[in-house]
């Protein structure tokens, strides 16, 4: 049996000394949360975390079961339950919605991290909370982890609100992000009045006398079926939708990271084959749905534009470049869901903080032709 080589050593013995490191200061601050929590009036360490909703709710409504969802070629992706709860005297921390009890412990499975265990929570890591601002109203935690981002805000906060009317509650205040603008025009479109809406800030920390508590509707990358039914009924509607023609390349010229180096000649290319060349930025979200509900062919870099395959009509056929650094299958699994005909390139990734990107022109036109010559 061979070693690892010393870099691999060094790494894995660093991950493993700050895990060590993260643990220790989580012990130590929950400690003194315990301790001094009577007499820090709420703004000491956290007492700890619960895992589930459940066991803190003082009401909870099962909206849906767990289940295993298959997509591609024998993947399967699991889907967690989803429900509505309600904390008495709950708090909600910083921008992302956190969600703790009234003793001041963090709730896991409305609270999610990025990436690692619970345990390893920014708001665990916190010697002391802001002043805790105290509503008497009933409030609705709908902001979540990376709600700046497109991607997220359509898959995992705009669903919640369809959780809300599935439990038939219809609370006082609606915790959710007013920033930026397809947060705006999309909270419009489900008709959420301005006037109900608390925007979170970073140092956002309150109790509600009755904290509403939607679950996220799916997993981070893997979208809920009932979460894209309720995208596409609220923008979509139950107008007859144009026969779908169009054929797009959705560019990532837009963004600061993983933009595709060799643009230029594959646009050139594809323009050949009737492509439009497409940039999302500054476009409203109306008309990146509707520019999608009319596409039949749509191929670029995996990126936060794709969300929009949400809209297409069934049969449509995405070509998807994935950098050869990660893999994500979210729009692989989105596809499953919407049947779309879904095609994967690997793109090569350059070295830097950028990960910009390259694709085999030759081959994204390769597919292309073959998915002409076929549709």
């Amino acid at each position: 049996m061979s070693l690892p080589a010393p870099a691999s050593l060094f790494k894995i013995g660093r991950k493993a000394s700050r895990k060590i490191v993260r643990l220790g200061r989580y012990h130590i601050l929950r400690s003194l949360g315990v301790t001094l929590g009577p007499f820090c009036g709420g703004r000491g360490p956290l007492r700890g975390f619960l895992t589930s909703t459940r066991g803190a709710a003082s009401r909870f409504i099962s909206i849906s079961p767990a289940r295993r969802v298959p997509f591609g070629v024998g993947r399967i992706a699991d889907l967690p339950e989803t429900f509505v709860a309600t904390l008495v005297n709950g708090r909600a921390f910083s921008d992302s919605g956190a969600v703790l009890t009234a003793e001041h412990r963090l709730v896991g499975d409305v609270s999610p991290v990025l990436m690692g265990e619970l345990s390893g929570h920014s708001a665990l890591s916190r010697a002391i909370f802001p002043k805790l601002e105290i509503h008497t109203q009933s409030i609705a935690v709908m902001s979540a982890l990376l709600h700046q981002r497109y991607f997220h805000w359509m898959f995992d906060i705009l669903p919640r609100f369809d959780l809300l009317r599935a439990a038939g509650i219809d609370p006082d205040l609606f915790l959710v992000n007013f920033d930026l603008g397809f947060q705006q025009e999309t909270l419009a479109a489900i008709g959420i009045d301005a006037s109900r809406i608390l925007n979170p800030a970073p140092g956002t920390f309150l109790q509600a006398s009755n904290l509403i508590v939607p679950s996220l509707p799916g997993r981070i990358t893997f979208m809920s079926p009932e979460g894209v039914a309720f995208l596409r009924k609220t923008f979509l509607g139950t107008t007859s939708p144009k026969p779908p023609q169009r054929r797009l390349y959705v560019s990532r010229s837009d963004a600061t990271r993983r933009r595709l180096l060799n643009e230029d000649v594959l646009v050139r290319r594809l323009a050949a084959l009737g492509f439009e060349h497409v940039v999302l930025d500054g476009m409203s979200v109306a008309a990146q749905v509707a520019l999608f509900n009319e596409a039949r062919l749509i191929t670029g870099p995996h990126g936060a534009g794709l969300t929009n395959l949400a809209f297409c009509q069934e049969g449509a056929s995405l070509v998807e470049y994935m950098p050869d650094a990660f893999h994500n299958p979210c729009f692989e699994f989105l596809s499953t869901l919407l049947k779309l005909d879904y095609h994967c390139i690997s793109s090569k990734t350059f070295p830097g903080p950028k990960s910009d990107q390259s694709v085999d022109v030759d081959q994204v036109c390769h597919i292309i032709e073959m998915q002409l010559r076929t549709s």
